[in-house]
């Protein structure tokens, strides 16, 4: 599975992150009459020749569930040395959950989507805070490893030339913004959010796809984890490369 990465800068502030991912090495066992099948995924980020961090995916899946858990790490780190962890809940490809832990800043946030209501929790600081909208019926929410699945679920629309869209959860603001995919050509697909005030703050995301399987490659784009500059950590662009697409 692969994955790529987005975040969102205005007025010299680091806003938005956001994370995708798709392409799987996989194997399965049976148990209690389900195959169970447990999904790994490892990855390398890079800027230029420089390696910056490594990727490491866990889905496992039984039935019409499955959990997805991914964690960034520096080079070299130990196991518990965790920079950045997410994880995903969801069934028939539906979004029930999606949290982060993100070391680097301290923020704690999550989401869920029950019925008709979807619930934001965000603790950064100190403070702690809550919020309830109502559930979108019109766009699906799609966050993490759900991504993959998207695009190949949408690839015959894709390839007639037709965007995209899907609600992005972005749990530092405690909202899902409106995403849409377009194909550029056979390899190379093209990312950006479906408002034109969001795409002045939003630089477009590369996503180029294994022509033998259809999956992601490689990602060009925000990258999730900040790069320390001198005293001070900074968003940054890299590459974000999969093993075995």
């Amino acid at each position: 599975m692969g994955s790529f990465f987005v975040v969102l800068q205005q007025a010299g502030r680091r806003c938005v992150v956001i994370l995708f991912f798709t392409g799987w090495v996989s194997s399965g066992v049976e148990a209690a009459g389900d195959l169970v099948r447990n999904d790994r995924r490892n990855g390398l980020i890079q800027q230029g020749d420089t390696l910056l961090f490594r990727v490491e995916l866990d889905r496992i899946s039984v039935a019409r569930e499955a959990v997805e858990n991914l964690v960034y790490r520096y080079l070299g780190a130990e196991k518990r040395d965790l920079v950045i962890e997410e994880k995903i809940q969801s069934r028939q490809g539906k979004l029930k959950s999606y949290s982060i832990r993100q070391n680097q800043t301290g923020l704690v946030g999550s989401m869920s989507v029950t019925g008709n209501e979807v619930v934001y929790t965000k603790s950064q600081n100190g403070h702690t805070a809550t919020r309830r909208v109502t559930a979108s019926l019109d766009l699906p929410y799609v966050a993490g490893p759900q991504i993959g699945e998207f695009l190949r679920t949408h690839a015959e629309e894709l390839k007639k030339n037709k965007k995209i869209r899907f609600l992005l959860p972005v749990l530092e603001r405690s909202e899902s913004i409106e995403f849409e995919i377009e194909r550029r050509d056979e390899i190379v697909h093209e990312m950006r959010p479906a408002s034109g005030i969001y795409q002045l703050f939003v630089r477009k995301v590369l996503i180029e796809l294994d022509p033998r399987t259809g999956r992601i490659h490689q990602i060009h784009g925000r990258i999730l984890p900040l790069v320390q500059r001198g005293s001070s950590w900074e968003s940054a662009e890299a590459t974000t490369i999969y093993q075995g697409a």
